[in-house]
């Protein structure tokens, strides 16, 4: 299936928010530390697939064990072996009635590495239009190029990472 990238759309926002309010309501609003929209769809101004990203924080993802129940039972699935090759994070994945993922929750440790490093990406973006536009640009060509979701991730990684590294940088902290 080919990569399809969406125009910026306003609704996003919301959209966050609404699975954000869902999914807290589900656990309880003490289950996390913290809780963001990641992903392109965070950034204001840039085409996206339209699957929307969150980040939810915990103490130690030990924590996650007791909500995964409760996070099911809202249509998310857990991806267990996928969490298991991603360290540092646990999975859910929420799709559409055709089967299309719509969300993805990404549970990290809070200020943690993946906390700090999804922040520092989507801020910086939202600050540097310059960046938001190159890294548009990187997405519709290797939209193009794959079919393949892993692998059109995986070709947008050095140009993730730079900015990550511009943006620690950056950062006074």
């Amino acid at each position: 299936m080919p990569i399809a990238l969406a125009e910026p759309d306003s609704g996003w926002p919301s959209a966050y928010a609404r699975a954000r309010d869902e999914i807290l309501d589900a656990v309880g609003s003490g289950a996390f530390l913290g809780f963001e929209h990641i992903g392109s769809t965070s950034v204001p101004g840039l085409a996206a697939k339209p699957l929307i990203d969150m980040m939810a924080a915990v103490a130690s993802l030990d924590a996650v064990d007791p909500l995964v129940g409760s996070i099911e039972a809202l249509g998310y699935e857990y991806l267990q072996e996928l969490s298991l090759t991603i360290p540092g994070r646990r999975m859910f994945e929420r799709r559409d009635a055709h089967g299309v993922p719509i969300e993805h929750l990404h549970v990290v440790v809070y200020e943690g590495t993946n906390w700090k490093r999804h922040k520092d990406f989507r801020d910086w973006l939202r600050g540097h239009p310059e960046d938001r536009r190159a890294y548009e640009d990187l997405k519709r060509v290797l939209a193009a190029q794959y079919d393949d979701t892993r692998k059109y991730s995986a070709a947008k990684t050095a140009f993730i990472r730079d900015i990550e590294v511009r943006a620690a940088r950056a950062d006074p902290s």
